[in-house]
């Protein structure tokens, strides 16, 4: 199931700039047992109750917002000959995001659920595992969860702890140099996470671990600062 509400807002304006921003809420519910980016088990945990295994998608994103900036300097159109091609026509964009990070679900590798083949389970959660002052040295609250009684499951739902959220900011410096009525270079300068933030990974999430509830990397999707230069022939 997924529920979401979207909102666009979208404002050309006369004086060479457009703006574009939107926001998202969604949320979405699965009984796939599987993380974001590979299957954890083929089968469900307790074969007779599929709500048992029903919770947070593992690609939950529950906000986003994205926007972006165009301006199209104004300085130079009215030059020509040598000065207007290199003055005139340069164009700027911001392009950036914010979303809150996706699940994942704690697991205890003494698997007490007791069940053929299966090596780790969901343990009991006892509270919410949210802290009101997160850090990459604790992430979440490890002491709500707990191993349950021995041959049964735990109530922990699937998907149920957050990871940190990802945000990055683009800018760009472009201009085309016309040549011929069909022929143009185009110079493009690029710019990638400028503000150079960091984007973290997911904490650890196994009980019996030292990392548990530590963030020991970066999110693996998103990079520091980058920067190109690119010189295109467009025909």
């Amino acid at each position: 199931n997924y529920y979401a509400f979207q909102a666009v807002f979208f404002r050309p304006t006369s004086h060479g700039l457009m703006f574009n921003a939107n926001y998202t809420w969604a949320h979405g519910l699965s009984n796939s047992v599987q993380s974001a980016s590979s299957t954890t088990n083929s089968y469900a945990l307790i074969t007779n109750d599929p709500m048992y295994d029903y919770g947070n998608s593992p690609i939950d994103v529950r906000h986003r917002m994205a926007g972006s900036v165009i301006y199209d300097f104004p300085f130079g159109k009215s030059l020509s000959g040598i000065s207007g091609k290199i003055i005139g026509g340069w164009e700027a964009a911001l392009l950036g995001f914010w979303q809150t990070g996706v699940p994942f679900t704690v697991v205890d590798s003494t698997a007490a659920i007791n069940l053929p083949g299966i090596s780790s389970d969901r343990p009991n959660q006892t509270h919410s595992a949210a802290l009101s002052n997160s850090s990459i040295g604790k992430w979440f609250d490890t002491s709500a969860f707990v191993t349950q009684t021995k041959g049964t499951p735990g109530n922990e739902a699937s998907d149920s702890v957050y990871g940190p959220r990802l945000r990055s900011l683009d800018a760009s410096l472009l201009k085309d140099f016309p040549f011929t009525e069909r022929m143009k270079f185009q110079f493009r300068a690029e710019f990638f996470n400028i503000l150079n933030v960091p984007n973290f990974g997911q904490p650890g999430n196994g009980m019996t671990t030292p990392s548990f509830g530590v963030v020991s990397s970066t999110a693996g999707n998103m990079n520091p600062r980058q920067m190109q230069f690119a010189l295109k022939l467009l025909f």
